[in-house]
């Protein structure tokens, strides 16, 4: 396990944020964010911190190792809030693993965990893999009807999240994201595709040109994050 710890002291102290899988995308934009507005967070990695959040250490406790790591940490400050950024980034090739299953016990156990400690918020992801491809924009209560073992992966953590939360003081927010871009981001998406592809002088290619699609700055995402916070 290896623990990075800067101040410590002020952890115990103050409201307190826990954010896993600070090593991706999403996570390590939302402890930026948190970081810059001064949150306190507990911040969770299943292997060294070597991204951007590097030289980010005011009021940031570093804990990387394996799950049971992960509850002993969560256990000692008792995050108010948990932020689970931690799904094992899944590629278009591979939406029909299996192992799907391991992402979701890893998030439920965290889920549990919140509820066991009375924490306000358990916060995590969906995605649109839980809906079937449409032309159409895509409403927040859509009906569930995956496209793939990822998307039912998903959805199944979903219903697990409400039933163990159901009759506690946490409070279960699902996420369902679609596209996000922005600095930091490294995956094969539209936009980045069609940005290097552009730089390169190539053509880029539509597969689904009929289909709205929707784009979110991960600012923007990070920003909406703060405003569930603020308004538990």
């Amino acid at each position: 396990m290896e623990v990075k710890n800067s101040t410590q002291g002020l952890l115990t102290q103050q409201k307190i944020v826990c954010v896993s899988g600070v090593t991706g995308f999403l996570g390590q934009a939302i402890v930026i964010k948190l970081n810059e507005l001064g949150y306190s967070i507990l911040a969770l990695s299943r292997g060294p911190v070597v991204n951007r959040l590097t030289n980010v250490t005011s009021s940031i406790h570093y804990v990387s190792g394996t799950i049971d790591e992960w509850e002993r940490a969560i256990k000692q400050f008792c995050p108010s809030v948990i932020i689970s950024c931690d799904w094992e980034g899944v590629s278009k090739d591979q939406r029909e693993d299996p192992n799907q299953d391991l992402n979701c016990e890893r998030v439920a156990r965290l889920g549990q965990l919140a509820v066991e400690l009375d924490a306000k918020i358990f916060l995590t992801f969906g995605s649109q893999a839980e809906v079937a491809p449409s032309e159409n924009l895509i409403s927040e209560s859509c009906h569930e009807n995956s496209q793939n073992f990822y998307g039912s992966a998903k959805i199944r953590l979903h219903k697990s999240l409400n039933h163990i939360a159901s009759n506690s003081i946490t409070k279960i927010i699902w996420g369902r994201i679609f596209t996000i871009y922005g600095p930091g981001d490294t995956r094969n998406s539209i936009v980045t595709e069609g940005i290097r592809k552009i730089i390169s002088g190539e053509d880029f290619i539509i597969q689904h040109p009929n289909r709205k699609w929707s784009f979110l700055y991960i600012d923007d995402f990070t920003n909406a994050i703060l405003k569930i916070l603020e308004n538990e």
